[in-house]
């Protein structure tokens, strides 16, 4: 066995069958900036001021945003299980968005979406279309704080829905849900069923 080092490697061994190389990892120490908290404190500031000089564009950015998910809602319901990756991505931006851009309960619906998503292999139309909707109307509404009355009713109800249809898919294996869907109603009892 021997071992060899260079500077683009830290280590190389030689064990006859293969070599390991162990690469150079510098990336700790790059990442390590020490700085006081005064410091870290003018860092933040700074960032929170450059933070409200765009703040008077939020708004529209989150306009913007719901559009694209208006749009992208149209596709799914035309084609939910193609276009559902795609649309669940969008979703997840307006997600993120929504509290950068001072729309908390516009994040906490469609946060709710995502998870609905996620956990239930066919959502029905209708229960996404109103996550949307919702997520319109808080936007509209300029619902920027998380007690606007008639955005918390809206994040609740749509909450209670999820609950029930997560609850529900956790009941039935998604091989099973996705079969029982195909057959439909024509599905015969099982042998001995009365």
């Amino acid at each position: 066995m021997s071992i060899k080092t260079s500077r683009l490697v830290s280590k190389t061994v030689d064990h006859g069958s293969h070599t390991i190389i162990e690469p150079v990892n510098n990336l700790r120490r790059q990442a390590l900036v020490s700085c006081s908290d005064k410091e870290a404190a003018a860092q933040i500031a700074k960032a929170d001021d450059a933070l409200s000089i765009l703040k008077h564009e939020f708004g529209g950015w989150m306009e913007n945003e719901v559009a694209r998910l208006e749009a992208s809602l149209e596709v799914y319901v035309a084609n939910p299980v193609k276009e559902r990756d795609q649309f669940f991505r969008v979703v997840h931006d307006v997600r993120g968005h929504a509290g950068t851009f001072g729309f908390p309960l516009a994040g906490r619906i469609a946060d709710n979406l995502c998870r609905l998503i996620d956990a239930v292999s066919r959502v029905p139309n209708d229960i996404v279309t109103a996550h949307v909707f919702a997520i319109r109307a808080v936007v509209r509404e300029n619902a920027t704080t998380h007690d606007h009355p008639v955005g918390i009713l809206l994040a609740q109800s749509l909450e209670k829905v999820t609950h029930v249809l997560v609850r529900g898919a956790a009941k039935v294996p998604s091989d099973k849900a996705e079969t029982d869907a195909s057959a439909g109603s024509s599905a015969s009892p099982e042998p001995g069923a009365a």
